[in-house]
């Protein structure tokens, strides 16, 4: 694992390794506030093959020595609007707790969900205003329902009925929350709560809609992005030759993005978005995107579609782009850009670089929790308990030994910066808050937001240096706890 700081790349850890082939072992990765980065799978960190490990300090560290560890798989990370993230696997225990395959970390330590819903969860989603939606077949005082929204400590079911075409499948087979709390769900059924929905619906809090004539086939997964666009991976045989493809919902009418997905020795499929801006990125098993060569991993710029790198000789099962705007890559490879990966990888802006050795597990899901740690969840065994977290130092909102700090950096963006940036920050008590920034030489050359933040509050300031030096400069915030900072850097 490598860090980019705006001028060099930097070792995070270089003694992992993977005890399988031929499986995915990244799922998924995710920041914590502080910046500690988590990752889920299978791999060998310094006390064995582990599920669920985090990075601190340049170590990777799995959940046992602590006992945060989990007994069966994380199959699925997700990180809400209020710094917790949930996992949900086949384990009954995870950390100290009985976790009956759901639960919340809130940076510190596990939490149990509230446990009046009986039955599978396979997909879980979050929104901004901290809501949680989980989806499978399950029952809520003794009723069943395949689609739930938790909300404080209570349970709704949104679905009890569904009419579908393959019951061998997971109804829900995925599903994402966009930036206004509608939910968006693809799968088998072809109607939902009595109206006619095509493999996949949209709930925007009081009813259910299909997204005009709806898909062909049920989607692998969906991303939807903060312009009202839904976009879904077309994995199953389309066409009739293999080939797989991306579709974009524009609020109107379905539109084919020409990725014509071909796979050299199988059927393609898409596994995986992740979205920078305006690029889309996609992940999964294909070694031809939009009529050029790309080895799993592809972008698209709005117009056409490039390969990000040389690729891995392996599937990607899983991206991440986390809130310094670095994208994550997790699969079943091991080589990429001409060196050895070991299944996870961060890509610098011409190739894919290691993260010290890799890890040595099968990993399903990434998220980042409230201080910036990176969450990694993924395969469960016997020295691997389903769930890791990479801390970086230069994350940390304060000392190991120091109290959490209730302020956060959700986004600074972009790094580096010509002359303008935006900062997203929350803080998780009520209270007065100075956000300011300053030079190299420690003189205050900004103050971007002095008034008071409510619980949980989120704001976006916008950074305006245009009359700046170019340079580095700390942003920092400042209020009734600990300190967090965040540096950028500037270039005229």
């Amino acid at each position: 694992i490598e860090r980019w700081d705006g001028k060099a790349w930097t070792i995070l850890d270089d003694q992992l390794k993977s005890p399988d082939s031929g499986f995915p072992p990244i799922s998924s990765l995710a920041f914590d506030a502080q910046g500690a980065l988590y990752a889920g799978g299978r791999f060998a960190g310094p006390n064995g093959v582990v599920n669920l490990g985090v990075l601190r300090e340049g170590t990777w560290h799995n959940f046992v020595p602590s006992g945060l560890g989990a007994n069966g798989s994380v199959r699925h990370l997700e990180a809400d609007g209020k710094g917790n993230v949930y996992a949900v696997g086949n384990f009954k225990r995870i950390g100290d707790i009985s976790g009956n395959g759901l639960a919340r970390w809130d940076g510190s330590r596990w939490w149990p969900v509230v446990v009046d819903i009986e039955g599978d969860i396979n997909k879980i989603a979050a929104g901004r205003d901290g809501v949680l939606y989980a989806a499978g077949q399950f029952t809520i005082d003794g009723q069943l329902w395949y689609v739930a929204r938790l909300e404080g400590k209570q349970w709704t079911g949104l679905v009890s009925e569904m009419e579908v075409e393959d019951s061998a499948l997971p109804i829900v087979l995925n599903m994402d929350v966009d930036a206004q709390g509608n939910l968006y769900i693809g799968g088998v059924f072809v109607e939902i709560a009595g109206v006619p929905a095509q493999h996949i619906a949209k709930w925007d809090g009081t009813t259910w809609t299909p997204l005009g004539a709806g898909l062909e086939r049920p989607p692998g997964p969906i991303l939807a992005d903060d312009k009202g666009h839904v976009y879904v991976g077309d994995r199953l045989f389309a066409g009739g030759d293999g080939r797989a493809d991306v579709l974009r919902w524009d609020g109107q009418a379905w539109q084919s993005l020409g990725a014509d997905l071909f796979a050299a020795s199988s059927t393609a499929f898409v596994y995986t978005f992740a979205k920078k801006g305006e690029l889309l990125y996609i992940g999964g098993v294909f070694t031809e995107a939009g009529g050029v060569q790309a080895s799993h991993v592809a972008v698209y710029d709005g117009e056409v579609w490039t390969p990000v790198g040389k690729g891995f000789d392996g599937w990607v099962s899983t991206l991440y782009v986390d809130q310094e705007g670095t994208l994550f890559a997790g699969g079943s490879f091991r080589y990429g850009s001409n060196r050895l990966l070991n299944h996870i990888a961060r890509y610098d802006g011409a190739e894919w670089r290691p993260l010290a050795d890799g890890l040595n597990a099968n990993v399903s899901t990434f998220a980042t929790d409230w201080y910036g740690a990176l969450m990694v969840g993924g395969s469960y065994a016997d020295d691997f308990p389903g769930v890791a977290r990479w801390v970086s130092p230069e994350y940390l909102s304060t000392s190991p030994e120091g109290p959490p700090s209730p302020f956060r950096f959700l986004t600074a963006y972009p790094n580096p910066f010509a002359n303008q940036a935006q900062l997203t920050i929350s803080s998780r008590v009520a209270g007065p808050v100075r956000v300011v920034a300053h030079d190299v030489q420690g003189r205050e050359v900004a103050v971007l937001f002095d008034g008071f933040l409510a619980e949980n509050d989120v704001r976006t300031l916008t950074i305006r240096a245009d009359q700046w030096p170019s340079g580095l400069y700390l942003f920092s915030i400042l209020g009734t706890g600990a300190p967090v900072h965040r540096s950028l850097v500037h270039i005229r």
